[in-house]
């Protein structure tokens, strides 16, 4: 009757316990003694799972706790970095509104010199229209002048020509009546 150790898993998972031992051993130790024998076991595995389960535990805990550590300050430098970011894109966007505002100004002033250049070019140009009209009309009335003068000088011409014709005429015909006569 050789039966093999039977370790089980009682009721808690984390509990093993003996239950039966090899049957030599239990002929040797007797009936009274392999049950000592199994107590002895299962207290000597229960006392071995705690000890392992408080080392791990602990073990655990200190890991745990240096984890914790780690990823506290890794969260402290990154909220570090994150607020050091966040005013440093503030700052940027200060900066940015400040160029945008000197930019606007800048583009009024530059409209408003642009505006002020075309109404000066404008004005100059009205200006110049005006003379130039104003000297268009005189040099035309100056032209009117000398024409009117020059048709009444040739209408004087014509009238003295005429006159000389005529003058002519008459000496031309008075010499022809008087060789007329004469002949």
């Amino acid at each position: 009757m050789l039966e093999q150790t039977s370790i089980k898993a009682d009721s808690n998972p984390m509990t093993i316990s003996v239950h039966n031992i090899p049957s030599k051993l239990e002929e040797v130790l007797g009936l009274d003694g392999s049950r000592q024998f199994r107590k002895f076991l299962n207290r000597t595995l229960d006392e071995f799972r705690k000890e392992v389960l408080g080392f791990s535990s602990g073990r655990f805990d200190r890991r745990l706790k240096k984890e914790t550590i780690t990823f506290k300050k890794d969260i402290k430098e990154l909220h570090k970095d994150v607020r050091g970011m966040q005013s440093q894109t503030q700052e940027e966007i200060h900066l940015l509104r400040g160029e945008l505002n000197q930019w606007k100004l800048e583009t009024a002033r530059e409209f408003y010199l642009f505006r002020s250049e075309i109404q000066d070019s404008q004005s100059k140009f009205r200006e110049e229209v005006f003379s130039r009209q104003n000297e268009l009309r005189s040099d035309f009335n100056e032209l009117k002048v000398e024409l009117k003068t020059e048709i009444s000088e040739i209408h004087k011409t014509i009238s003295i020509q005429t006159r000389w014709i005529l003058v002519g005429m008459l000496g031309v015909g008075s010499f022809l009546l008087g060789l007329a006569k004469f002949v």
